[in-house]
This record gives C-alpha cells, sequence and structure tokens, in this order.
C-alpha cells in the first residue's frame, strides 16, 4: 500500500512538472508574439469595411487578417483573392521569386529578377478605386492628366509618345538612349536636340538616317561645327562629310568617309 502512495505522488509531481513547463512555455509563446484579446500585436484578426466591386459607391464589412509588421510566409491562400495595403502605408512584398497564381484559369503574375511577367492572360487592365479604366492592354493609350508635368522613369517601352496639341515634349536626362527595332520616326513642328558632351545618330549596316526640315542648324552661336579638309580629300578616314544632292526635287543630305568626294550610293538622290 505503501508503495503505491510513493508511486502515485510520483506521478503527480511529474504531472505537476509537465504543467509548469507547459504553463511556461504558453508564457514565452504570448510574450514573443505579443498576443493580446484582439490576437497578436503583428497580426490581428478583425473586420473592415471594403468597399464593394459591384457597387463602388458602398462599403461592406468583410473579415481580414491584418499584418502589422513584416511577415515571412511560404504559400498564402485566400478565398477572396485581395491583398491590400493599409492607408497611406506601402504594401512591399520581397521575395528571390513571387508568384500570384489562381486555380480557375491558372492564371498568374510572376514577379523574378527585377521583371513582372503574367502568364495565362487574353487581356490585362488597370482600373482605379472607382472602377474607371486606366490602362488596357487590347487599347495600349496611357493619357496623362494635365497635373503631372514630369515623368520619372528608367525605361519605356512603347510604340509612341506623343505630347499635347500646341506643347512641347521635353527629354531631360543624363543619357538618353532611343532605340527602335524597326526605325524610329520623330515628327515635330521643331526639333531641338543638346548635348553636353556627344550626340550620336546610329543606323544598321543597310539602314538609312533621313532628316528632312525646311531649316536645319547644327552646332551654336557660341560654337560652330569644325570644317573639315575633306574637299583637299586629306581628312581622316575615320571622320565623315556630309554632302546634299543639289539635283533632285528634294534636297537629301548623305554622308561618305572623309577622305572620299561626294558621290551619292543609287537611289539616294532620285
Amino acid at each position: 500500500m505503501k508503495q503505491k502512495l510513493i508511486i502515485l505522488l510520483i506521478i503527480l509531481a511529474l504531472l505537476a512538472i509537465l504543467s509548469l513547463t507547459i504553463l511556461a512555455l504558453n508564457i514565452t509563446i504570448i510574450r514573443a508574439l505579443r498576443m493580446n484579446l484582439r490576437g497578436m500585436k503583428a497580426l490581428e484578426i478583425t473586420k473592415m469595411q471594403v468597399r464593394d466591386p459591384d457597387h463602388p459607391d458602398h462599403f461592406k464589412e468583410e473579415p481580414v487578417v491584418r499584418f502589422m509588421e513584416k511577415a515571412d510566409l511560404g504559400h498564402v491562400i485566400l478565398d477572396s483573392g485581395k491583398v491590400e495595403g493599409k492607408g497611406d502605408k506601402t504594401l512591399k512584398i520581397d521575395g528571390s521569386r513571387v508568384i500570384f497564381a489562381g486555380n480557375e484559369n491558372q492564371t498568374r503574375m510572376v514577379l523574378q529578377e527585377g521583371s513582372c511577367r503574367l502568364d495565362g492572360v487574353e487581356n490585362f487592365r488597370v482600373k482605379d478605386f472607382v472602377g474607371k479604366t486606366l490602362f488596357d492592354a487590347r487599347n495600349p493609350a496611357v493619357t496623362v492628366d494635365h497635373r503631372i508635368k514630369t515623368i520619372a522613369t528608367k525605361y519605356v517601352i512603347t510604340n509612341k509618345i506623343r505630347s499635347p496639341v500646341n506643347e512641347d515634349l521635353h527629354f531631360n536626362v543624363d543619357n538618353l538612349i532611343i532605340r527602335g527595332n524597326e526605325g524610329i520616326k520623330s515628327d515635330s513642328k521643331t526639333f531641338n536636340a543638346t548635348a553636353g558632351t556627344t550626340l550620336t545618330l546610329k543606323t544598321s549596316v543597310d539602314g538609312a538616317i533621313r532628316l528632312n526640315a525646311r531649316r536645319m542648324a547644327m552646332g551654336t552661336k557660341f560654337q560652330t561645327l569644325p570644317i573639315s579638309a575633306s574637299p583637299a580629300l586629306t581628312a581622316s578616314i575615320d571622320a565623315f562629310r556630309l554632302c546634299v544632292c543639289v539635283g533632285s526635287s528634294q534636297p537629301r543630305l548623305f554622308t561618305v568617309h572623309g577622305n572620299k568626294p561626294c558621290y551619292a550610293p543609287p537611289g539616294i538622290c532620285t
């Protein structure tokens, strides 16, 4: 009988130690997660007034999970499919490869190595909070509001950039490169290109550079272009001589090597 009592006391002691250990672990977890009556300090499960997508002027109450600090997540499955930032705070998602995918039509957006790619989509639209379409991939025309005077970007990939009627279009950059796979066409009332160091016009081997204007000025009133010794055929072969077709109905400019006379290739002056 005494031996059974000792065994019972030992079991109760072990249970007491186990209970105290679990209590200590729970307290540590609560303190580490900074939990309160509404959830964790960095994670809150609550309800929020959100705009109804079917009726942009009305709001409805929906349950939300709110992250107040950084969260390291692997896979996130959302029934609503919405991830939003709070107020004027920036929503920042970091990852070596971030994929937003849907199960119904296998549409997904992949963010990787500084690029954004959309897979499995037939059209892409950007809308504002009232449902107005700002950009449509089927009609890719972006209209800049008149209140926006300057746009700063590193790359612009488009087939046309146009300013409003009777207004100037300015490019102010440290280094500007304009490249077209099938050519570049600039049509304006006045075209003024000013460079601090070098202004270069390049084309492919079988390409052409055409300048069409009533009046063309090169250089400035403070510094004019140097006169080449090309008429004497003593100019450097690394330079080019600028020639003009005077006998054609529409005078055209063309270039030859600096130590060559102005003989136009076939089809230039006709």
